[in-house]
């Protein structure tokens, strides 16, 4: 769902990433592109995913409810992909990576207390995912 916006942020602001105002447009800009092309595509997907769903004859419950946790984790994915920029720009990794790294230490807790408890299954994997 990227499509490379975020990606493009660096090299678009070069040798100026002491102008914190240019980085910050930027990264705004790349979050507007990929909010809009979510908003373009994700009906695309979610109609694919659908047709799919029927040429097998899922129930309807089995038709929505894969796409869902996916289209709601790729959205709010972009805060993450888009203002990474200024921190590999800033050099501020700790800041980058800690709180993604709890993060998955958070989820990997709960897929361990869901399997404990035996809830742990592909529906309540795939809402964790896009929660966390």
């Amino acid at each position: 769902m990227d499509l490379g916006f975020a990606s493009t942020v660096i090299p678009l602001v070069g040798n100026r990433f002491n102008d914190r105002e240019l980085v910050g447009r930027y990264v705004h800009a790349a979050i507007r592109l990929r909010v809009r092309s979510f908003l373009i595509l994700a009906p695309f997907a979610l109609g694919a995913f659908v047709a799919i769903a029927q040429r097998h004859h899922w129930n309807w419950k089995l038709e929505i409810l894969p796409i869902v946790p996916v289209l709601v984790a790729l959205y709010s994915s972009r805060n993450v992909s888009c203002y990474s920029a200024p921190f590999f720009l800033y050099r501020r990794l700790k800041k980058f990576y800690a709180p993604q790294t709890l993060s998955g230490l958070v989820q990997l807790g709960a897929y361990m207390v869901l399997q404990i408890t035996g809830a742990l299954n592909a529906w309540t994997a795939a809402a964790l995912s896009a929660l966390t």
